[in-house]
């Protein structure tokens, strides 16, 4: 009794430092990771921000303004005055996005919340236009545009195709302060600029 106990304990023992030694078949792979870093896109100006042709006098007491929206409508005049009349209808400025990231929201804003038009042929006595309250536009939704926000940061209205291309727009409301006395203002083209950033 004694030795098949002892011969039994023996095998018992003997099997589990058999399967201790077993080697299992491995097989291992070496992976690259990668990533690819895309901020560059070509953002082109296809036509300035125009007002169009317009009768202006500036009113003793009074601003007045015509409001050009940035889907091409004509909005609401803030103002009383009306010391602005419209001969031509204005249009917004329009620009294209191309080589940007498929279907990516992007951001917008300009540098500053308003600029001055002067003519450069009048008398430093001539009264200059302000163009301010800029909205953008991708055709279909419009939003505020300003130097202290970006516009749609929330949203697909700023979304690129499936090529990365997109196209807006901006509009805005252009101002003529009131003076001291009624003043015609000297006939010729008025300009100031502004800036427009669009970002990932």
């Amino acid at each position: 009794m004694f030795k098949r106990n002892q011969i039994q304990k023996t095998i018992i023992v003997a099997g589990v430092t058999l399967s201790s030694c077993v080697a299992f078949a491995q097989q291992t792979e070496t992976t690259t990771a990668t990533v690819t870093v895309q901020n560059a896109f070509t953002l082109t100006e296809v036509a300035g921000l125009s007002f169009g042709t317009i009768t202006a006098s500036a009113i003793s007491g009074a601003t007045s303004s015509i409001v050009l929206l940035a889907d091409g409508t004509a909005g609401t005049s803030p103002d009383s005055g009306d010391g602005i009349r419209v001969l031509a209808p204005g249009t917004p400025a329009s620009y294209t996005i191309a080589a940007a990231a498929p279907f990516t929201d992007l951001k917008a804003s300009v540098n500053v919340d308003s600029i001055s038009l002067s003519n450069a042929a009048a008398p430093a006595a001539n009264p200059d236009f302000t163009v301010g309250n800029f909205t953008i536009s991708n055709g279909t939704a419009i939003a505020s545009l300003t130097s202290g926000a970006l516009a749609f940061t929330t949203g697909t209205a700023l979304t690129t195709d499936v090529n990365g291309a997109l196209a807006l727009s901006i509009g805005g409301t252009l101002t003529l302060p009131d003076t001291a006395e009624d003043t015609l203002l000297v006939d010729g083209a008025y300009t100031g600029q502004f800036t427009l950033t669009v970002q990932y």
